[in-house]
């Protein structure tokens, strides 16, 4: 005697379709929400390491301004020659270190698609802030000699360069941080957008799904009638 499984009857395998493409449909519509909440998530995590690069580059350019202005004052007081060849050599050092960090920011400033026209023209600013104040200091290496003449250049011209070479560094970096909640306000408008439009057409499409489905049972019901 063979024994025989139990079967679906049609009426059970309709219902099992229509509860497998509601399945499926729940099922598409969290895969879209994840993938969403993935791609914002994701932008978050680039903004926050460009930006984080930005401006650890331009706090070293900020570092290598000190060591240069220590070290020509150290140039001013020493007389030590091997004093004076180290620090040199550390003004040459620091000045490699500042333009070779210079020209990475603006590189990625294009690279990062980080451009801002207000953020370009600090950059620039910065730019030419640290020609001067470079220019400067080289200028008043030379007039070491003459302490009275290097002791008025230090006063009126160098400090005020090194100064204003400093305050353009703090507004490039206060820049960065205004354009960055720029993005970020952005980036989550965007993700706000896009989920409540996926919320909104989820919500109707289920509807639509579940009157269906009823539309079917009672269909089904009513022919067993």
């Amino acid at each position: 005697m063979n024994e025989e499984g139990p079967r679906f009857t049609r009426k059970e395998f309709s219902q099992i379709k229509y509860l497998l493409y509601f399945a499926i449909f729940i099922i598409l519509f969290q895969v879209f929400q994840y993938i969403t909440t993935k791609k914002a998530t994701r932008k978050y995590r680039t903004l926050f390491l460009e930006v984080s690069e930005m401006v650890i580059l331009t706090n070293s350019v900020s570092f290598e301004t000190s060591s240069i202005h220590r070290a020509v004052l150290n140039l001013s007081f020493s007389t030590d020659s091997t004093d004076l060849e180290k620090f040199r050599q550390n003004v040459i050092d620091s000045e490699t270190e500042i333009d070779a960090n210079i020209a990475t920011i603006e590189k990625k400033i294009i690279t990062y698609n980080l451009y801002s026209l207000e953020k370009t023209l600090l950059f620039v600013n910065l730019k030419h802030a640290r020609e001067k104040h470079e220019k400067n200091y080289k200028d008043y290496l030379t007039l070491l000699n003459d302490s009275t003449k290097a002791f008025y250049f230090k006063k009126k011209i160098l400090r005020p360069a090194l100064e204003s070479f400093q305050r353009h560094q703090l507004l490039f970096i206060k820049r960065i941080f205004v354009d960055q909640r720029i993005l970020i306000d952005a980036i989550a408008d965007d993700a706000d957008k896009t989920g409540f439009r996926l919320l909104i057409t989820g919500n109707v499409l289920l509807g639509l799904a579940v009157i269906i489905i009823i539309y079917i049972l009672l269909s089904e019901r009513k022919k067993l009638i």
